[in-house]
């Protein structure tokens, strides 16, 4: 329990030095761009929303640094793209994970 409280005061301390927004330097902002622009969800996904697919392609951003990143989702259009992404870009599923709520305090890992 305590590490966990760890990382959720890593995860909000991280969030709340930018208030609350992920902002990029400029070497990261191109690799963001060039995520982007690479998996068009308008083409394999029409139904994601622009705000998925960015919550997407920031935590891809993110991982491409180095760090692990987490994501919790239901949307089955998150998550097939997900599993694209992380084909296509050969992630190391311990180091970009999506998990399942399947109750309240209960979450799967989405697989691969």
């Amino acid at each position: 329990m305590e590490k966990y409280s760890k990382l959720r005061r890593k995860v909000a301390d991280f969030s709340g030095e930018n208030g609350n927004v992920i902002r990029f330097d400029s070497g990261k902002q191109i690799i963001y761009n060039g995520y982007y622009s690479k998996y068009d969800p308008k083409l394999d996904n029409p139904s994601l929303s622009d705000s998925d697919y960015d919550l997407l392609i920031t935590g891809l951003t993110l991982n491409n640094s180095g760090q692990p990143i987490s994501f919790v989702s239901n949307d089955k259009q998150i998550i097939n793209l997900w599993r694209i992404i992380r084909k296509s870009e050969k992630i190391d599923p311990t180091c970009f994970r999506l998990y399942r709520r399947v109750e309240p305090d209960v979450f799967l890992f989405a697989g691969t």
